[in-house]
């Protein structure tokens, strides 16, 4: 994997982020067409196509049903990849498709994410802060500056919001089950107890 920036230099970025970026309601047009703008002039700078018509319903049928914090969360992704750093990058070797890599993500890769977490959350905490940047380089196939592969998927495994979110659902789901058995358990002794003194 070719070497990215600094882990510290994108979340260095995005502790910089402006109020139209930071703020999850957008003026003028809706939270889409506004998301859709950003995303068609990002692809553009980095060597990707404007969106046309079927672009464009290819974007919405795919984050079809948004709510505002996923379009909230696709315009922070797009901030992050607005960096110079990720244009340098590309007039570097056109040939490194930022835009085709990071197509999945932003047509419908970050709905999970957004499930369950805000998009607040990867402006204003500092882990959130690292996980998305680390999120993005995953996907254009870039390891975080002085890190090694190992390195990089270890530490994203510890962020990642997803997996916390499964492994509580998974764990309050283990507990639900245990009291479910446990009062099962406690059921049967009392019936065999009230069976055995009436035998007696």
């Amino acid at each position: 994997m070719t070497e990215g920036p600094p882990i510290s230099y994108l979340v260095h970025h995005l502790v910089q982020a402006p109020p139209g970026i930071r703020e999850q309601s957008v003026p003028g047009n809706s939270p889409g067409q506004t998301t859709a703008a950003m995303v068609s002039d990002l692809f553009y700078d980095m060597g990707g196509l404007l969106f046309i018509q079927q672009t464009a319903r290819e974007f919405f049928t795919l984050n079809a049903n948004a709510d505002p914090n996923l379009f909230h969360l696709i315009r922070v992704v797009c901030y992050i990849l607005e960096d110079r750093w990720f244009f340098a990058y590309y007039q570097q070797d056109p040939k490194a498709r930022i835009a085709d890599k990071v197509k999945p993500l932003i047509f419908g890769g970050l709905k999970e994410l957004a499930q369950v977490q805000k998009a607040g959350f990867f402006l204003d905490d500092a882990e959130g802060r690292e996980e998305i940047c680390r999120r993005v380089l995953r996907v254009l196939e870039l390891l975080p500056q002085g890190e090694t592969r190992e390195q990089a998927a270890d530490r994203f495994t510890a962020l990642d919001s997803v997996e916390r979110s499964a492994l509580v659902k998974k764990t309050r789901e283990a507990q639900r089950r245990a009291m479910e058995i446990r009062k099962e358990m406690a059921r049967r002794q009392a019936e065999e107890a009230a069976s055995k003194m009436s035998r007696e």
